[in-house]
Protein backbone atom coordinates (compact mmCIF):
# COMPACT_ATOMS: atom_id res chain seq x y z
CA UNK A 1 0.00 0.00 0.00
CA UNK A 2 1.65 3.36 -0.90
CA UNK A 3 1.37 5.84 2.29
CA UNK A 4 1.35 9.19 -0.16
CA UNK A 5 1.74 10.10 -3.48
CA UNK A 6 4.19 12.90 -4.50
CA UNK A 7 3.07 15.03 -7.45
CA UNK A 8 5.59 15.57 -9.88
CA UNK A 9 5.90 18.79 -11.41
CA UNK A 10 6.64 18.87 -14.84
CA UNK A 11 8.23 22.39 -16.13
CA UNK A 12 7.51 23.30 -20.63
CA UNK A 13 10.88 24.39 -21.29
CA UNK A 14 9.44 28.02 -21.88
CA UNK A 15 8.66 27.62 -18.09
CA UNK A 16 12.57 26.89 -17.61
CA UNK A 17 13.58 29.14 -20.05
CA UNK A 18 11.80 32.12 -18.02
CA UNK A 19 13.08 30.72 -14.54
CA UNK A 20 16.52 31.05 -15.50
CA UNK A 21 16.48 34.29 -17.42
CA UNK A 22 14.60 35.83 -14.39
CA UNK A 23 16.89 34.71 -11.78
CA UNK A 24 20.30 36.32 -10.31
CA UNK A 25 22.90 33.64 -11.60
CA UNK A 26 26.18 33.31 -11.41
CA UNK A 27 28.16 31.04 -14.05
CA UNK A 28 31.46 30.11 -13.75
CA UNK A 29 33.94 29.17 -16.76
CA UNK A 30 36.75 29.33 -18.27
CA UNK A 31 38.31 31.28 -21.31
CA UNK A 32 38.84 29.01 -24.47
CA UNK A 33 38.52 25.90 -22.14
CA UNK A 34 41.63 26.50 -20.82
CA UNK A 35 43.32 28.13 -17.50
CA UNK A 36 41.63 31.21 -16.60
CA UNK A 37 38.63 31.16 -14.81
CA UNK A 38 35.78 33.83 -15.22
CA UNK A 39 32.66 34.55 -13.71
CA UNK A 40 29.66 35.82 -15.69
CA UNK A 41 26.97 37.36 -13.74
CA UNK A 42 23.50 37.69 -14.52
CA UNK A 43 21.11 39.75 -12.17
CA UNK A 44 16.96 40.44 -12.98
CA UNK A 45 17.69 39.06 -16.66
CA UNK A 46 20.62 41.32 -17.49
CA UNK A 47 24.64 40.68 -17.67
CA UNK A 48 26.14 42.81 -15.32
CA UNK A 49 29.64 41.54 -15.82
CA UNK A 50 31.99 40.86 -18.39
CA UNK A 51 29.75 42.01 -20.83
CA UNK A 52 32.59 42.50 -23.68
CA UNK A 53 33.13 38.89 -23.82
CA UNK A 54 32.51 37.05 -27.25
CA UNK A 55 31.64 33.35 -27.80
CA UNK A 56 32.93 31.33 -30.70
CA UNK A 57 30.90 28.77 -32.90
CA UNK A 58 32.81 26.15 -34.69
CA UNK A 59 30.29 26.62 -37.53
CA UNK A 60 28.37 29.58 -39.41
CA UNK A 61 25.53 30.68 -37.51
CA UNK A 62 23.07 29.90 -40.32
CA UNK A 63 23.92 26.16 -39.87
CA UNK A 64 23.77 26.00 -36.11
CA UNK A 65 20.10 24.57 -36.22
CA UNK A 66 21.57 21.86 -38.41
CA UNK A 67 22.82 20.58 -35.55
CA UNK A 68 22.03 22.20 -32.47
CA UNK A 69 23.64 19.78 -30.07
CA UNK A 70 26.63 19.86 -31.81
CA UNK A 71 26.95 23.52 -31.85
CA UNK A 72 26.20 24.19 -28.27
CA UNK A 73 28.63 21.63 -26.99
CA UNK A 74 31.58 22.88 -29.08
CA UNK A 75 31.38 26.70 -28.50
CA UNK A 76 34.26 28.61 -26.63
CA UNK A 77 34.25 32.10 -24.58
CA UNK A 78 37.00 34.65 -25.18
CA UNK A 79 38.01 37.58 -24.01
CA UNK A 80 38.78 39.64 -27.16
CA UNK A 81 39.17 38.47 -30.68
CA UNK A 82 42.88 38.41 -30.67
CA UNK A 83 42.61 35.86 -28.41
CA UNK A 84 40.26 34.07 -30.53
CA UNK A 85 43.07 34.58 -33.04
CA UNK A 86 45.72 32.89 -30.77
CA UNK A 87 43.89 29.98 -30.00
CA UNK A 88 42.86 29.32 -33.35
CA UNK A 89 46.38 29.23 -34.53
CA UNK A 90 48.00 27.37 -31.68
CA UNK A 91 45.31 24.57 -32.02
CA UNK A 92 45.59 24.83 -35.89
CA UNK A 93 41.99 24.83 -36.11
CA UNK A 94 39.79 27.43 -38.45
CA UNK A 95 38.10 30.16 -37.26
CA UNK A 96 34.12 29.99 -37.48
CA UNK A 97 31.09 32.59 -36.54
CA UNK A 98 31.78 34.82 -33.36
CA UNK A 99 29.40 36.42 -31.76
CA UNK A 100 29.17 38.88 -28.65
CA UNK A 101 27.89 37.09 -24.80
CA UNK A 102 25.38 40.01 -25.18
CA UNK A 103 23.70 38.98 -28.64
CA UNK A 104 23.91 35.29 -27.58
CA UNK A 105 21.96 36.17 -24.26
CA UNK A 106 19.58 38.41 -25.52
CA UNK A 107 18.96 35.51 -28.52
CA UNK A 108 18.20 33.33 -25.65
CA UNK A 109 15.89 35.40 -23.77
CA UNK A 110 13.64 35.46 -27.05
Amino acid sequence: MVSHIRKRSILSNRQRHLLIINENINIVTTLGEEDKQIKIEIKNGQIVSNKSLLIHFPIPMKKAWDNVLCTCGSMLIFSSENEIDDWFERHNYQKGDIQSIENIWNFFKI
